[in-house]
């Protein structure tokens, strides 16, 4: 029986595969948070992107509707709706 044991001990081959385990484990975390990261950004810029075309035209059918009102109020207006 502890021949057994001491066999079991000096045995490193299963330490190997352990390591390779970890070693891959973090490096599909590392992946992971960096596709995270990276996909949060780009769909930020792509939506500002987006919303600015929609914000010209509006402004440009605000205006004219109402040609009498200062540009100024629009800018207001504008930077009020990005705020929230």
């Amino acid at each position: 029986m502890t021949k057994m044991i001491i066999k079991f001990l000096r045995d490193q081959s299963g330490a190997t595969a352990i390591e390779y385990g970890l070693i891959a484990a973090g490096i599909s975390v590392a992946i992971i948070a960096t596709v995270q990261a990276l996909g949060t950004s780009l769909n930020t810029r792509l939506h500002e992107r987006l919303d600015r075309p929609q914000m010209m035209l509006a402004a440009a059918a605000w205006q004219r509707q109402s040609p009498g009102r200062p540009s100024r109020e629009y800018r207001e207006r504008a930077l009020s709706s990005e705020r929230s």
